[in-house]
Order: structure tokens, then sequence, then C-alpha cells
């Protein structure tokens, strides 16, 4: 089962109890005015420019043979003042739930665990249900609207 992260914070203390780890999920089918994750409204992966700090060289609009770049159609690497990044990345349950307990020992001594955010991640309800199957001995929270199927 695959699902798109695009962050995973770790120490978190506002996501849940103890210190957590928090998974944030793309996509969001809401728009609110107040939303402090936009990078997370597209349900794909997204190009994100910082325009602050862009001199305008053009430098990232040079070919380029990175298999990461090529959707975007412009180099993330070369900009000289780091103004590109890809927001988003595809995960399988497994290989994430691996990454994830590695700090399991130290979330429960915190009396923490995992938390599943987004944008709204019932909209990879299937990727949630098969990484919270596999997230065994941590506590586990979700942040949702609830905007979602029954």
């Amino acid at each position: 089962m695959k699902g798109t992260v695009f962050d995973i914070k770790e120490l978190s203390v506002h996501d849940g109890p103890g210190c957590r780890i928090t998974v944030f999920l793309k996509g969001c089918p809401l728009r609110c005015k107040w939303c402090h994750n936009p990078e997370g409204l597209s349900a794909k992966p997204q190009l994100m420019v910082q325009k602050n700090g862009c001199v305008d060289c053009k430098m990232c609009y040079k070919p380029c043979n990175h298999p990461e770049c090529k959707p975007f159609g412009r180099c993330i690497h070369i900009c000289p003042n780091g103004c590109l990044k890809i927001s988003g990345k595809e995960w399988e349950s497994e290989t994430l739930a691996f990454h994830l307990l590695k700090n399991a020992k130290f979330l429960s001594l915190t009396g923490g665990g995992i938390t599943v955010s987004g944008g709204e991640p019932l909209m990879q309800s299937d990727f949630v249900i098969d990484l919270a199957d596999r997230l065994i001995g941590v506590h586990k929270a979700i942040q949702t609207s609830g905007y979602a199927t029954e």
C-alpha cells in the first residue's frame, strides 16, 4: 500500500499525548482560509517555490536529467539559494512503519506515539489503516476534519 507524505515531524508535543512523531499526508478536499498546511492541499507531489530568496537567475530552467525533477520541467537541485523543493514523497506503508518504529521505545517512555495528520488523512484512508495496522506497540492518533466518505 502506498501513500503520499509531505512531512514527518519528530518530537511533536501538540498532536496528542507525550512526545510524538506526526506524519503529514498530502491531499485535502477543503480549502479553509485558515489552513496552515497549504502544501498538503494537493494530493500529488508538487513543486514549492520560495519566492523570497529567488534572485531570478533562471538556473532552475536549464535542462536536467534528475528523475525527480522531470515531472516539474525544471531542476530542483541547481538553485543557488535553495528556493525549490518538492512537497510530497510516496511511501510504502511497510517502509514508513519501519522508519517510524525505530523510535518506538522513546515514544512509549514519554507516553507519546504517532499521529497521522494532513492535509486530510482520510483522503488516503486505506493507506492510513494499513499503516496503523503496522504500528504495533505505539499509541496512534489521527487529526482529521472527518470529511470523508462513510
